[in-house]
């Protein structure tokens, strides 16, 4: 979206044409549902005043967008939101900054989710920040980002990611598990989805909606529960993936179906994590890891073994990913 933006300003247009831009957008989304007599209830009865409130705490940066990137623009954003968040808490500076900020303003809350987030275990303090490092903006990186996690793409979009911390944030049990589901799903996509340099600048959005439809642990016990299925990732075409419960009826058909596919492991989620190393430690062997990575042309036409589980290659559906 920011880089639409910064191409209609770099056409000409300015901060105050994004102003009124947004001003239509903000009077169509409250006559969404409106009444003659009861007003804009989408906004009064149905809108998260919290949600409503920080969006338009937001609009001002858009017009920084004149003279800035859209990375530069959303650090910014991202540093003046953690300073409302967590205001007696210094701003992240090393590695991981990113992913910091970025789980606090995701998940509504304050520096007590980030402390959750450093106790995970390496594995997936590294995925998350390494994944929440990428801009999906061509030849942008942000300030605090290690070089070798910034380079290449695509960048993951995880759509209602949000939704699934603040559906957990109130339980730091349950608000853990959600961080390392969120981390298995990044390891699956990353699998799915290879990092190569000519993929800079590229964004694939993975839906994780029916991730958000109960609390984590019950997510985590459907299988279980269903007497069997299990959860997978599946790649619906070059931009875009989904995470699905597959019931043991459906599994050979998804089995069988055009689609790229991960199993997802949430059973680890639950567990406690163990005693590691110091985080930045972690981070130094990440970022040697990462410099060993083939960053040359993405290899999604061959088979291939992931980090969660195998998939096969049997070709691609184009079908869109719709709204849930």
């Amino acid at each position: 979206m920011l880089c639409t933006l910064k191409s209609v300003l770099t056409a000409g247009a300015t901060a105050a044409d994004l102003g009124l831009y947004f001003l239509h957008w903000f009077t169509d989304l409250a006559g969404a549902e409106a009444t003659p007599l009861g007003g804009a209830e989408k906004f009064v009865l149905k809108f998260p005043h919290a949600v409503l409130t920080s969006f338009l705490w937001s609009i001002p940066f858009l017009g920084k967008l004149e003279t800035m990137s859209e990375t530069a623009v959303v650090e910014k954003y991202f540093i003046a939101r953690w300073k409302v968040l967590a205001p007696a808490t210094p701003v992240p500076e090393d590695n991981a900054a990113i992913a910091c900020m970025r789980i606090a303003i995701m998940s509504q809350s304050d520096e007590s989710v980030v402390d959750i987030f450093r106790a995970l275990p390496a594995k997936d303090r590294q995925c998350l920040a390494r994944e929440m490092a990428l801009t999906g903006c061509a030849d942008q990186r942000f300030s605090t980002a290690a070089t070798q996690w910034a380079a290449g793409g695509p960048a993951f979009l995880v759509y209602y990611g949000p939704a699934l911390l603040q559906k957990n944030v109130d339980s730091p049990r349950g608000f853990r598990a959600a961080l390392r589901a969120l981390a298995e799903v990044m390891r699956a996509a990353r699998a799915i989805w290879p990092q190569s340099t000519d993929k800079d600048g590229t964004v694939v959005t993975i839906v994780v909606a029916e991730l958000k439809t109960e609390s984590i642990d019950v997510v985590i016990g459907m299988p279980k529960n269903r007497q069997g299925g299990r959860w997978v990732l599946v790649r619906h075409n070059d931009r875009e993936g989904a995470v699905e419960f597959h019931a043991d009826g459906e599994q050979k058909s998804a089995d069988a179906a055009p689609l790229r596919q991960q199993v997802l492991d949430f059973g680890h989620c639950l567990s406690d994590p163990s005693p590691d190393d110091d985080f930045e430690e972690d981070l130094d062997q990440a970022e040697e890891e990462m410099a060993d990575v083939d960053m040359g042309p993405s290899a999604l036409d061959m088979p291939s073994r992931g980090t969660s589980g195998d998939f096969s290659v049997t070709g691609h559906s184009e079908t869109k990913v719709g709204k849930r």
